[in-house]
């Protein structure tokens, strides 16, 4: 919508912006009149949630957004409705309680008057209730008389909610606490009252959170403990009963003994080889004496020899790698073993030994002790043998009991940090139980105030004008927008999409002289612009260049009639011999409006027969002679003049056909071509589009349609179809008359 538009409306509509928004100023006025001085006693809060006062139990410092969350958890808890309810108990034990000094009396509800045994009563429960910091409900048993009570003063929830105000100061630790009412010493005494009753009910709730919170922790570590020490003697039990206190160490130190142990089976077993060999070598020397034919090559004993020898150096190599070959008794062994080889080797190469030069008695000896020296050494390998074998039996076990002890210490380990974790957590709530109670406390008492809050008259005035004035801006808006009436050109270009040609101003049709109209000026400046449009209307006529008309509309009342009449008389007045034809079959308004009333009128209309004939006022019953008239005289029987000068009509007797059906069998074009040679101008009315068909039956003896659109009348589905059709006829349709449009809407 537009905007300057919808501004030209509110200035046709000042006297009601200006006139509503007086009377709203005015009772507003006499509404102050009557209100009540108020008085508002204040008090603040610290908090300590953004100061170093609050005793803390860690180091942490709280962020902007804990502080403000803290500030609003606080704030909640004040707006709570127990905090409320113990104000209110205040203020009612302090009516029933004081000797003389009452803020007010008894008897706000007049419904309600309690007794003196009830006023005992209550004066109990409600000690009782703020001792015990309960709410009132409905549930209680003398909760009906307790209300009651509450009600008789004026001192429910209600009051309190409405008189109490809490909020933050801001970027400070405070928190203000105003309370407001008729007195002020009343204000003073509730600020006071509820301010005392946060504190006892947030240090109770802090209290009793805390404690819950302890209870809780030290039952945990008790129970930590039980499973912690539970765990420790199942492993003291597996520890004891398989006879070793560390494992590791044990395992450790049977592990040396078998490294050890391999390390002296290896020496004794070398030691054994060498004298094996020195047996050997004194055997052969003794068998040379013997003559036995002792050889110089080695026998197969020395190959045996060397085999063995290969094979110890290879298993001991193995081992000195696998052990880092930073093990020097295995390096001197290798060592050794490698010196015996390289000598068997060479007196296997010398093809023998060197005789030792002993006798045979000596060698005797020598062999004996030899033999000797090998059994001794023999059993002393066997005794290792039997040590490493009981070792490496002990050391197999040692993998699985090792798995259960590992298993045992994890569980161990676990219950021990369970236990810890709930020692650090039942400590914490304890430190906070400690510091439960904050820092929170109240400032300074609330004192009465000597001056009463303004009750802000000029404010409740001026805010009452201007939201009637922007009410009433509002609804003469909304009005406009839900308007869709055709009011001025604007709107119905902007609806029916169709070329206008000319709008006409609304009159009173029934006041209007056609004779004197044009002949003087009017004081009726209304009439003065229909005047002139309809001459502007007369021009877009001429312009067309086109002498036959076809006047129609989408619904009845548009003002088809009228234009037509008035169309014909402009054009009368430029010496225009004008012709109207009424082909308004379902309403013969022009007929009925322009005929004379003479008994030879003749006009349209359809026999029975569907035979087209002309009508006299008489009704004829034979049929024409050959002597009669001729057609084109006939035709000129129809057309009837007017009282009007140059304003000719041809009536009809009305009916409920079509045009198609009344002028069947009639050359009705024939006729219309005939008579524009001697008129200027042929106006036809056409029924409305949405009802009838009959302007459809017409378009086609006529050069131009104009249709007749009503400002006062909405475009709906059926006008819609009717305007597509005029849409439909291109340069046939001339442009559309928007007609009654108020002098008043052409204006904005």
């Amino acid at each position: 919508m537009d905007i300057i538009y919808l501004l030209k409306v509110l200035w046709r509509k000042k006297l009601w912006l200006v006139l509503i928004p007086i009377i709203s100023g005015a009772s507003a006025y006499f509404f102050t009149l009557t209100l009540v001085n108020q008085y508002r006693s204040a008090t603040q809060l610290a908090t300590g949630l953004t100061t170093n006062e609050s005793i803390r139990v860690s180091d942490e410092r709280p962020t902007i957004r804990d502080t403000d969350l803290s500030f609003n958890n606080l704030l909640t808890s004040m707006n709570s409705g127990i905090c409320s309810n113990l104000t209110s108990y205040r203020l009612i034990l302090h009516e029933f309680d004081s000797a003389g000094v009452s803020f007010r009396s008894p008897g706000n509800n007049k419904e309600v008057e309690l007794s003196t045994q009830e006023i005992k009563l209550a004066r109990e429960e409600f000690r009782r209730k703020l001792e015990k910091l309960e709410l009132l409900t409905l549930d209680d048993e003398n909760s009906r008389l307790l209300l009651d009570a509450l009600d008789w003063y004026g001192y429910n929830y209600q009051f309190i909610k409405e008189g109490l105000k809490i909020y933050r100061v801001p970027n400070t630790d405070f928190i203000q606490v105003e309370f407001t009412s008729e007195n002020p010493s009343l204000s003073a005494y509730a600020a006071n009252a509820f301010c005392e009753e946060f504190l006892r009910y947030y240090k109770g709730q802090r209290e009793e959170g805390s404690g819950i919170s302890v209870s809780f922790f030290k039952q945990l570590v008790e129970q930590k403990k039980k499973e912690m020490d539970e765990r420790t003697e199942t492993l003291k039990t597996f520890k004891a009963t398989n006879s070793f206190v560390n494992i590791n160490e044990e395992g450790s130190s049977k592990l040396l003994q078998i490294s050890e142990l391999d390390l002296e089976q290896d020496n004794v077993e070398s030691k054994i080889y060498g004298l094996n060999l020195s047996l050997d070598r004194f055997n052969n020397e003794l068998a040379s004496l013997n003559g036995e034919g002792g050889s110089s090559t080695p026998s197969n004993s020395s190959n045996v020899r060397i085999l063995n020898l290969r094979e110890r150096i290879n298993r001991l190599n193995e081992r000195y790698i696998t052990t880092g070959s930073s093990n020097h008794v295995l390096l001197d062994s290798l060592n050794l073993l490698r010196s015996q080889l390289k000598n068997e080797m060479a007196s296997l190469s010398s093809g023998g030994t060197q005789p030792s030069g002993l006798t045979k008695a000596e060698l005797t000896n020598k062999v004996n002790d030899i033999k000797i020296e090998i059994a001794i050494e023999q059993s002393k390998l066997n005794s290792i043998t039997t040590k490493l074998r009981n070792l490496r039996g002990s050391i197999s076990g040692y993998a699985s009991k090792e798995s259960v002890v590992a298993s045992l210490q994890g569980e161990v380990d676990v219950a021990t940090k369970e236990y810890l974790d709930a020692v650090n957590r039942y400590n914490e709530a304890n430190n906070k139980l400690l510091a439960s109670t904050g820092t929170i406390r109240q400032l300074y008492k609330a004192t009465a105030s000597a001056n009463p809050v303004s009750n802000k008259k000029i404010l409740i005035i001026a805010g009452s004008v201007f939201a009637s004035f922007f009410f009433c801006v509002f609804v003469f808006v909304g009005l406009e927008a839900i308007d869709t009436t055709l009011k001025t050109p604007e709107h119905f270009k902007r609806t029916v999409k169709i070329d206008l040609a000319e709008q006409l101003i609304k009159v009173d049709t029934q006041a209007l002289n056609f004779l004197t109209l044009f002949d003087t000026k009017t004081n009726n400046p209304e009439l003065e612009v229909f005047k002139e449009f309809i001459r502007k209307l007369r021009y877009q006529i001429e312009s067309t260049n086109s002498r036959i008309f076809l006047i129609t509309s989408c619904k009845k009342g548009e003002g088809k009639t009228f234009i037509t009449f008035t169309l014909a008389h402009v054009m009368s007045l430029v010496n225009k011999r004008v012709l109207i034809v009424d082909t308004n079959f379902k309403n013969n308004g022009l007929t009925r409006w322009l005929s004379t009333k003479k008994q030879d009128v003749k006009y349209l209309e359809r026999k029975k027969d569907y035979e087209v004939k002309l009508l006299t006022g008489k009704e004829y019953s034979r049929k024409p002679s050959d002597d009669e008239e001729s057609t084109e005289e006939s035709i000129y029987n129809l057309v009837t003049p007017t009282r009007f000068r140059n304003i000719f009509i041809i009536g009809n007797n009305g009916g409920f056909e079509s045009p198609d059906e009344i002028l069947s069998g009639k050359n009705f074009s024939q006729l219309i071509d005939i008579l524009s040679t001697e008129y200027d101008y042929i106006f036809l009315e056409g029924a409305a589009l949405n009802d009838y068909s009959d302007t459809k039956e017409l378009e086609k003896y006529v050069q131009k349609v104009i249709p007749v659109f009503s400002a006062d009348t909405s475009i709906g589905q059926l006008d819609r179809e009717s305007i597509n059709y005029l849409r439909s006829l291109g340069n046939k349709l001339a442009g559309a008359i928007l007609n009654k449009v108020e002098l008043k809407n052409l204006k904005i």
